[in-house]
């Protein structure tokens, strides 16, 4: 068994024993491909990221030995001319062919999910116990050797954040089991460590409150705005407003009510109007408030009527009630007749409801805004588009559906952006089909990897989710116990339902179809 740690000093065990990595470039493989999270490096993009883009004339040949010296160290038994099972060749590179438990950083962020899942439950115990289990995984900061690599800072950074959103989801734990004043000295370091991160100052506040300290809950939000409008220029989020008001007017509401008694099958729906996909919205979400430090992407991919727009919805209207800006842009199915960057036209017809327009500002955006207005250049117009959601109030949520489908001027506004909103909270959704990626869209891509903080690809939802989906389109819940096909036969709408369903499984239960079009996520 083989088992990777990068949360930490890079370091890996066979059968229970560390074993030597070797060099610092051949280290530097086993981490790239820990990166990548299971998915194919490219010779070329090994190239590039281990010589930093100087890479010397027999660079193809190094990366092969390093292959090869760390392919006998991981798996010492395997017999000459056999294929390795753990760094497998796959063209047109490499990839890390591992059980996520046995990579830290791919076990850490599937710990959380699962103690959000029996959080949202009412379980707090195990999602402490969840928790504190991930946590115990960390040695010191993930890529440590290699914080100074382009391709390690984004990972690096979307773990310490959802390492921070961990800290957070216990003390949520522990407050709802009542452990209010043991809270409180772990979040006033976290706290004092991140001042700027409102939901830690929230939790804060709240134990305090209910460790009868009303003065010092108020003070902390008081301190909390303070900071937020000499660095942001902003005004707290609508929670920690309503807390503040709350603990103002002394709401019984924030009187500690004990956790709902379920039954442990009991599952909650990610987010209403969803069936499962937890997880994939807790990723999302992470994405989300690694945004709020700046401009970012997220990646949603995925075979048609797999579900993207279902969890992009999702994800708004969580994030929109957290106070969010939101706003929709499509790509076309055809381009013949529609005007360039459409999508962006529709992002900016609906955030001109939230921000409204400057007759100066209007004039420079007509090419997006109007249908007859004269075309400028692309430069001057995303020059405009950045000074516009530059000033939309409060983070906002940017949906680009189908963006395989992308035109050339899409995807130049969107490279500008990344650069001109650097430092504004803003997250960008790009729904796609994985196979139907063309030339333009991988070089934006690339483009943009240092900003990308989550690369999500859906696959078909499990038999438990499919179970309950088929329950509630069909009224299921309401069935009485089965009788006999002679008394009384299944309605007809139903009935299609189910053939439906069954249509996309094989006869030993494996699905047929990555996607399914029962037309609600699958």
């Amino acid at each position: 068994m083989v088992r990777i740690r990068v949360l930490g000093q890079l370091a890996a065990e066979v059968a229970g024993h560390p074993v030597d990595l070797g060099t610092s470039l051949q280290r530097a493989v086993v981490a790239r491909l820990v990166s990548a999270a299971g998915h194919i490096v490219s010779t070329d993009r090994f190239i590039d990221d281990l010589w930093q883009g100087q890479a010397p004339p027999k660079a193809l040949g190094a990366l092969q030995v390093y292959v090869s010296n760390l392919r006998r160290v991981l798996e010492p038994g395997r017999l000459p001319r056999t294929p390795a099972t753990v760094l497998v060749s796959a063209p047109p590179g490499y990839r890390l062919q591992l059980d996520p438990d046995a990579v830290d950083a791919w076990r850490f962020p599937r710990l959380i999910d699962e103690a959000v899942r029996v959080l949202n439950v009412g379980e707090p115990a195990t999602a402490i116990k969840r928790i504190d289990e991930a946590l115990s995984l960390w040695t010191g900061s993930p890529y440590a050797e290699f914080a100074g690599e382009e391709w390690a800072v984004a990972e690096a950074a979307q773990l310490e954040e959802l390492k921070l959103v961990a800290v957070e989801y216990r003390a949520e734990a522990g407050l709802a089991l009542g452990g209010h004043a043991a809270a409180v000295p772990d979040l006033e370091r976290h706290v004092a460590a991140h001042p700027l991160r409102e939901n830690a100052v929230r939790l804060l506040a709240l134990s305090y409150y209910r460790a009868g300290r009303q003065g010092e809950a108020l003070a902390v939000i008081r301190r909390t705005r303070e900071t937020l409008a000499d660095e942001l220029g902003v005004d707290p989020g609508p929670a920690l407003r309503t807390l503040e008001g709350d603990i103002l007017a002394q709401t019984e509401t924030l009187q500690l009510t004990p956790p709902p008694v379920r039954p442990k099958r009991a599952a909650a729906p990610a987010a209403p109007g969803i069936v499962g996909r937890t997880a994939e919205l807790a990723r999302l979400t992470t994405a989300a408030n690694l945004a709020r430090g700046g401009f970012r992407v997220a990646w949603l991919g995925g075979d048609a009527g797999a579900g993207k727009s279902t969890l992009a919805e999702a994800l708004a209207r969580q994030l929109a009630t957290a106070g969010w800006a939101t706003a929709v842009g499509r790509c076309p199915e055809t381009l013949g007749g529609v005007p360039p960057a459409w999508a962006w036209s529709e992002v900016l017809r609906q955030l001109s409801g939230v921000r409204p327009l400057t007759p100066e500002l209007a004039s420079r955006l007509a090419p997006l805004l109007t249908d007859d207005a004269p075309q400028v250049g692309q430069f001057w117009l995303a020059r405009a588009v950045g000074d516009f959601l530059d000033e939309v109030p409060g983070p906002l949520l940017i949906v680009l559906e189908d963006v395989h489908r992308a035109d050339d001027e899409t995807l130049h506004l969107l490279r500008h952006l990344a650069v001109r909103l650097a430092e504004t909270p803003v997250l960008v959704l790009l729904t796609h089909r994985p196979t139907e990626t063309n030339d333009d869209l991988m070089a934006t891509r690339a483009a943009l990897a240092v900003q990308a903080a989550e690369n999500l690809t859906l696959n078909g939802l499990g038999v438990a989710d499919v179970a309950t989906l088929v329950r509630e389109r069909s009224g299921g819940s309401r069935w009485g116990r089965r009788r006999s096909s002679r008394s009384r036969s299944v309605p007809g709408g139903i009935r299609s339902l189910l053939a439906r369903w069954r249509g996309c499984w094989g006869r030993k239960g494996f699905p047929r179809l990555i996607g399914c079009r029962l037309g609600c996520g699958m």
